[in-house]
């Protein structure tokens, strides 16, 4: 590994060896996730199956949406995804989902415009958001008629299919 670093970065005094290797590490992770995800997001119609329903997963840690997407894939949903609440509006401009599911808290527009902007569309389009910051999140997204289906963070794979499963088997799926 470290004949593939620089050697600017290897013998620099101020900075060790192994914080180099951490950051350059981190940073082709993080690259590594974006590819991964616009490919997932490029290819997502290739293999769409109209009986499939479509998920939109929105999260700005790309670590949870990338393991989201993958999980709801090999569920066999037809999953979108974006980085950004921004994003996820964007997409929901150009596209039906079935199901959104998003974090609350990020940087930017948080989890709040994404559900207005879903239910915008359809009034009793399904949303699911997921946090570790439950106590942050408005009252009428916990109770009420508008309520929301609430997935606290750290969350199992048992934990996200059964939320979706018991939420898309309570709601109409999006006109094709």
């Amino acid at each position: 590994m470290l004949k593939l670093l620089p050697q600017n970065l290897t013998r620099s005094p101020h900075v060790s060896r192994f914080s180099n290797i951490r950051v350059l590490a981190a940073r082709h992770l993080r690259i590594s996730y974006q590819k991964i995800l616009i490919a997932i997001s490029a290819n997502s119609s290739d293999f769409t199956d109209s009986m499939k329903p479509r998920i939109l997963v929105v999260d700005d840690e790309l670590a949870v949406l990338l393991f989201t997407s993958i999980v709801l894939g090999r569920a066999n949903f037809d999953v979108a995804t974006a980085a950004s609440a921004e994003e996820a509006l964007q997409r929901m401009g150009r596209e039906a989902f079935d199901l959104v599911v998003t974090d609350f808290r990020m940087r930017g527009e948080s989890g709040e415009a994404v559900v207005l902007a879903a239910r915008g569309q359809q009034p009793k389009n399904p949303v699911i958001i997921m946090t570790g910051w439950i106590h942050e999140l408005p009252e009428w997204l916990r109770s009420g008629p508008a309520a929301v289906r609430i997935i606290t963070k750290p969350f199992s794979v048992a934990d996200l299919r059964k939320a979706v499963d018991e939420t898309l088997g309570a709601a109409p799926l999006a006109p094709g």
